[in-house]
């Protein structure tokens, strides 16, 4: 598919938030000398979640709102839930429907052997939500708290989507994990964007650099085949 935004221009974004991730947001107290350092990098994740939207947003055709870490309750759950993003339809026949929510995640450094399960937790919270008649939910803008309304589609779609491989387990458990999931769960879909040598590894230093990165063009096209499905 042709994009507005490319896959390629994508990562040298994630690349450079990487980067800036490895400097503190107030360098220098005066002068030139540069005074204050990090040493861990600091997150990227809202930042990860922010870049991830507008990325959909300008190559999805559908006329849609984008919601990024918002509290929203599911049907027939006490607790809210935080989705990295949920995209709901709007001026159409399904005006206000969620049809699809998504989860970015760098990579699976936090859970490698935990992937199968938490997205099995997700089918089966879905699978009971999602059959209940109350699929109506209320949330609000996070800059002026304007209170929004939606429903659940009962087909809705939860996208984890996992930027490497690298860091993320053994090649076989990755093979495996997404064979599992893609093939044997309705509601959940699993993509890995890239692999080879991680967005956020040293040698990157340039623009030119990200062709260190194998991106998995096919991810996206898969990704974005199922954004755009009326099923």
């Amino acid at each position: 598919m042709e994009y507005r935004i490319s896959p390629d221009a994508y990562f040298r974004k994630i690349v450079k938030l990487y980067q800036n991730a490895r400097l503190p947001k107030f360098q220098k107290i005066g002068g030139d000398t540069e005074t204050i350092s990090r040493g861990r990098s600091s997150s990227i994740s809202s930042s990860l979640e922010d870049l991830t939207a507008l990325f959909i947003a300008k190559n999805n055709p559908n006329f849609c709102r984008y919601f990024i870490d918002q509290p929203i309750k599911f049907p027939g759950d006490k607790h809210p839930k935080y989705p990295d993003i949920v995209i709901q339809n709007i001026g159409s026949q399904i005006d206000g429907e969620i049809k699809h929510v998504i989860d970015v995640k760098t990579d699976m450094g936090w859970n490698r052997k935990g992937l199968i399960d938490f997205c099995k937790k997700w089918e089966e919270f879905l699978n009971n939500a999602l059959k209940q008649d109350g699929r109506k939910c209320e949330f609000k803008t996070g800059a002026k708290k304007i209170q929004k309304s939606g429903y659940f589609a009962k087909n809705m779609k939860y996208h984890v989507i996992i930027i490497s491989k690298e860091n993320s387990g053994t090649k076989s458990d990755i093979d495996r994990t997404l064979k599992y999931v893609n093939s044997q769960l309705r509601h959940v879909y699993l993509y890995f964007l890239s692999e080879g040598i991680h967005p956020n590894d040293y040698a990157i230093n340039t623009s030119q650099d990200i062709k260190k990165i194998s991106i998995n063009y096919g991810e996206f096209d898969r990704l974005f085949s199922h954004l755009r499905s009326e099923n």
